[in-house]
C-alpha cells in the first residue's frame, strides 16, 4: 500500500517538505522571458488598494519540482536517517488502526484522487492573503488588552501575590469595554490560483453535503446557518455565526465585575458581532473569506487597486521578473500596529501609579513624578513613525533575489556615505553585518541625565533602607566613588563619544583560527578544529583621542581602587590593575591582559580576548589573529550580487557564507563522535605533551578511554566511519545553500534593501 505510493513518488513530497523548511530549496528554475501584466496573472488584478496587509507566494510547484529533481534531493533520500524515518513512517501509516491510517487511505484510495488533484492544484501556483483596513482597529484594541494584562501583573507584584487570572481577565475586559465601538471581525481573504477551476467547483459540491451532515451532528443550529449562496454568479459555501452563540450562561461575568452590570454594554456589543465564513471559486481562484459578511469575496468594482498604488511602482517596473513572492503593509496599519508611543505612555502611566508607594517624603515624590513625565517628553523625539512597506523576490538563475522598501521615518541609520568599514571585515568571514548610525551626542547626554536621576532616587532609597549600622559605611563608599564616576562621565563625553563620531560598526564571525586542542581539558584531535571567532569592529574618527580616553579610564580605575582601599583597608585590599601587553604591527596595535598568558588551565595561545586599534578602526575580538585581519584592509571577497554595490553610499551591508559555517562546525561534530566512540589517541597518554606553545604533564585519569552509552565499550571503527560518512554527506547537502548577502541604502527618504540568497546543486 504505502510502499506503492513511495514508489510512485509520494515519499518525495514528505521528505521535501521537511528539507525545504530547513534549506529553503537547492536548485531553481532559470528565468524565462518577460511575463504578462501582474494584473492579468496575479491576485493584484482585484486586491483593493486599502488593504492593511497583503502577501503572495508564486511558482510554488515550479520551485518544488526543481528541488525534488535535484541531485541534492537524490542524496537526501540516500541518507540512513531519512531511510529510517521513512520506514518508520510507512509502518505507522500501514497500521490498520494507527494514527495515520486515514492519511494512508487518502493517499492510496482512488476515490480521493480528484480531491488530491485539487489540493495539488491549490498549492501549485499562487497563494495569496490579505487583511482589510479593519485590522488596524483590531491591533489597536489588542494593544490595549495587552497593556491591561501587564498592569494586572504589576499590581499582583505590588500585592505580593500571583497574578490572579480573574483579575487579569477583568482588567482586559475593561479595556475591551472602553473600545467596544471598534469591535468587529476583521476581513481576511485567502486565495489559491487554479488551473482547473471546474474540478474545484465539483469538489466544493461534494463538500457541501458532507459538511452539512457533520455540522448537523455537532449542533443542528450550525447546520441551519450553513448554506450555499450565489455571489457574483458563483456558488459559495457560507457559514454565518454571531456572538449570540457564545454560551454566556457559562461565562463567570459576575465574578469579573466590580459593580453589577458593569460589562452589560460590552456583552451586548459582542452578541451583535457577526462572523461569516465563505468558501467558493471565483474566476481562476478558490477563495476563503473570513469577515463580518460575505462581501469580502465579492468582485471589487469601481474601486482602486493595490496594483496601482505608488508604493508598488518598483514592483511594476520589474514585472518581467520571475516572481516567487511579494508583499505589502499599509502605512496607516503600520502606525496602528506599531504602538511604541502608546506603550511608552502606558509605561509612564504605570510608573506614575507606583510613585505613591515609594517610601519618600512628599517633596521627593513630586520630584519623581516630574522626572517621569520629563523622561516621556525626552523619549518622544526618538520614536520613529512607521510607514508603508513593500517587498518582492524573484528567481535570478542562481537563487532568489529581491528588494524591500520601507517608508517609515529614519531616526538612526546614516546612508549618506560609503561604508568604508567593509574594508575591514577580514575578506571572506563566515558572516558579518555592518552599518552606520547617525552621530548623536544628544542621545548620550539624555542617557547620562537619566542615569543621574536614577542614581539620585536610588541613593535616597538606600539612605532610607540601609540599616543604621551600615549607613556610615555606605556613605563612605559612595562619597569615595562619586568623584571618579564623574571623571569617567567627562572622559566619555569629551573623548570617547567624539572618537566614535564616524558612526560605523560591524559584527564579524569567522573561523580561520584552528587548533588540535584548544584546552588541556580536551584530548587532541586528529584534525585541526576551527574556532568560531566573534569580533566587534568600530570606525574611529580620532584614534589619538580614543587612546587618550582608554589611558584615562585606566587611571581612573587605579585611583578608584586606591581611594576605596584608603577608605576601608580591610574590605578593599590594595589591588594593582592587571598588566597590559601590547603587540605592534604594520596594521596597528593589539593589546590584552598579560594574565591571560598564565591561566590555571592552559588554553591555546590563539584564544585571547583583546583589543586592536589602527588610525581608523577599533576591534574587540577573542583572538589576536582575527583582530590583525580586521585591522588590515581586506574587503569582502565578492564580485557580484548586492555587495557589488558597496562603492555607493550605504546604510547597512551583510553577508552569510553558509558553507564556511558548515565547514567550521563539521570538524567539531566529527571530533565529538570520535572522542565519544573510542579511546583517546596514544599521544594524549604520554607523560609530557605539547599544548599550543606550552608543555604539560598528563594526568593519569586522562589515559582512561572515553566511555560511550554502552558501558564504556568503544564503538567499532566501521560504525564510526559509517556515521562520519553520513555526516559528511549531510554537510555537502547543506552547503548547497551558498549564503545570503544584502545592502541597504536610501532613495530620498525610502530605505531600500537589496538582498540575494544563492543555491547550487551537488555536482554528483
Amino acid at each position: 500500500m504505502f510502499a506503492r505510493a513511495l514508489s510512485r513518488g509520494t515519499h518525495r513530497v514528505l521528505v521535501a517538505l521537511v528539507i525545504l523548511a530547513v534549506c529553503g530549496g537547492v536548485v531553481l528554475p532559470q528565468p524565462a522571458a518577460a511575463q504578462s501584466s501582474l494584473k492579468e496573472t496575479t491576485s493584484l488584478g482585484f486586491v483593493p488598494d486599502n488593504v492593511a496587509f497583503y502577501g503572495a507566494c508564486l511558482r510554488n510547484k515550479e520551485q518544488f519540482d526543481a528541488f525534488v529533481g535535484s541531485k541534492a534531493f537524490a542524496a537526501i533520500k540516500e541518507l540512513d536517517v531519512v531511510k529510517t524515518a521513512l520506514g518508520q513512517l510507512e509502518a505507522v501509516m500501514q497500521a490498520p488502526n494507527g494514527p495515520l491510517a486515514g492519511l494512508n487511505a487518502f493517499l492510496e484510495d482512488d476515490k480521493y484522487k480528484d480531491i488530491r488533484q485539487t489540493l495539488v492544484d491549490m498549492l501549485s501556483n499562487e497563494i495569496f492573503f490579505y487583511g482589510d483596513e479593519s485590522y488596524g482597529e483590531l491591533t489597536f484594541v489588542l494593544g490595549r488588552i495587552n497593556s491591561a494584562n501587564r498592569l494586572a501583573g504589576v499590581q499582583a507584584q505590588l500585592d505580593g501575590t500571583a497574578a490572579a487570572p480573574l483579575r487579569q481577565l477583568s482588567l482586559m475586559l475593561r479595556a475591551l469595554k472602553e473600545h467596544r465601538d471598534k469591535l468587529r471581525v476583521p476581513g481576511t481573504l485567502i486565495g489559491f490560483r487554479l488551473k482547473d477551476s471546474a474540478q474545484a467547483q465539483t469538489q466544493l459540491k461534494r463538500m457541501e453535503e458532507a459538511l452539512g451532515s457533520i455540522l448537523n451532528q455537532i449542533n443542528p443550529d450550525l447546520a441551519n446557518r450553513f448554506q450555499t449562496i450565489k455571489i457574483d454568479g458563483n456558488d459559495f459555501l457560507t457559514l454565518k455565526l454571531d456572538g449570540e452563540m457564545i454560551p454566556w450562561d457559562q461565562v463567570p461575568i459576575a465574578a469579573l465585575e466590580q459593580e453589577p452590570g458593569e460589562f452589560d454594554d460590552l456583552i451586548a456589543a459582542i452578541r451583535k458581532l457577526p462572523l461569516t465564513i465563505s468558501l467558493g471559486v471565483r474566476g481562476d481562484y478558490l477563495l476563503l473569506g473570513i469577515s463580518d459578511s460575505e462581501d469580502i469575496v465579492k468582485t471589487a468594482t469601481g474601486g482602486k487597486l493595490l496594483h496601482d498604488r505608488d508604493e508598488l511602482a518598483a514592483l511594476r517596473a520589474n514585472a518581467d521578473k520571475q516572481f516567487t513572492g511579494f508583499g505589502y503593509i499599509n502605512g496607516e496599519f503600520a502606525k496602528k500596529a506599531n504602538q511604541i508611543q502608546q506603550q511608552l505612555d502606558d509605561l509612564v502611566e504605570m510608573v506614575q501609579s507606583l510613585v505613591p508607594l515609594v517610601p519618600f517624603d512628599d517633596d521627593v515624590k513630586k520630584e519623581l513624578g516630574v522626572d517621569i513625565q520629563s523622561l516621556r517628553e525626552s523619549m518622544q523625539p526618538l520614536i520613529p513613525e512607521p510607514g508603508a512597506q513593500m517587498g518582492f523576490t524573484f528567481l535570478n538563475g542562481r537563487g532568489y533575489e529581491g528588494y524591500s522598501y520601507d517608508w517609515g521615518e529614519n531616526k538612526f541609520l546614516d546612508g549618506s556615505q560609503k561604508l568604508s568599514l567593509l574594508d575591514h571585515v577580514g575578506g571572506d568571514p563566515v558572516m558579518f553585518y555592518a552599518g552606520r548610525t547617525k552621530h548623536s551626542p544628544e542621545q548620550y547626554n539624555l542617557m547620562v541625565r537619566i542615569l543621574k536621576r536614577v542614581y539620585y532616587y536610588l541613593d535616597k532609597y538606600a539612605v532610607i533602607k540601609v540599616a543604621d549600622d551600615n549607613l556610615e559605611r555606605y556613605t563612605t563608599y559612595r562619597d569615595a566613588a562619586l568623584p571618579h564616576l564623574e571623571r569617567l562621565e567627562k572622559i566619555t563625553r569629551e573623548k570617547l563619544v567624539p572618537a566614535f563620531k564616524d558612526g560605523q560598526g560591524a559584527i564579524v564571525i569567522d573561523a580561520k583560527s584552528t587548533s588540535k586542542s584548544w584546552t588541556l581539558l580536551m584530548p587532541p584531535s586528529e584534525k585541526a578544529l576551527p574556532m568560531l571567532e566573534l569580533a566587534l569592529v568600530y570606525g574611529v574618527s580620532d584614534a589619538a583621542l580614543l587612546r587618550s580616553a582608554v589611558d584615562e579610564y585606566f587611571a581612573v580605575a587605579k585611583d578608584l581602587l586606591a581611594t576605596l582601599h584608603k577608605a576601608a583597608p580591610e574590605e578593599f585590599p590594595e589591588l594593582p590593575l592587571p598588566e597590559v601587553a601590547t603587540e605592534k604591527s604594520d596594521v596597528g596595535i593589539v593589546s590584552y591582559f598579560k594574565a591571560l598568558d598564565n591561566l590555571p588551565v592552559p588554553i591555546d595561545s590563539q584564544l585571547k580576548p583583546n583589543a586592536g586599534l589602527s588610525n581608523d578602526v577599533a576591534v574587540l575580538s577573542l583572538t589576536p589573529g582575527q583582530t590583525k585581519r580586521l585591522l588590515a584592509v581586506m574587503p569582502p571577497d565578492v564580485k557580484d550580487g548586492p555587495l557589488a554595490e558597496r562603492d555607493r553610499p550605504l546604510a547597512t551591508a551583510a553577508r552569510c557564507n553558509w558553507p564556511a559555517f558548515v565547514d567550521a562546525v563539521v570538524p567539531w561534530v566529527e571530533y565529538a563522535i570520535k572522542v565519544r566512540s573510542a579511546s583517546r589517541p596514544a599521544a594524549q597518554t604520554e607523560k609530557e605533551n605539547t599544548f599550543g606553545d606550552k608543555k604539560f604533564s598528563a594526568d593519569g585519569d586522562n589515559e582512561k578511554p572515553a566511555a560511550d552509552g554502552d558501558g564504556g565499550k568503544p564503538r567499532a571503527n566501521g560504525d564510526v566511519d559509517k556515521i562520519l560518512a553520513q555526516i559528511h554527506s549531510g554537510a555537502e547537502i547543506l552547503k548547497c545553500y551558498r549564503g545570503y548577502s544584502s545592502v541597504s541604502y536610501f532613495e530620498e527618504s525610502v530605505r531600500v534593501t537589496h538582498h540575494e540568497s544563492i543555491f547550487r546543486d551537488l555536482e554528483k
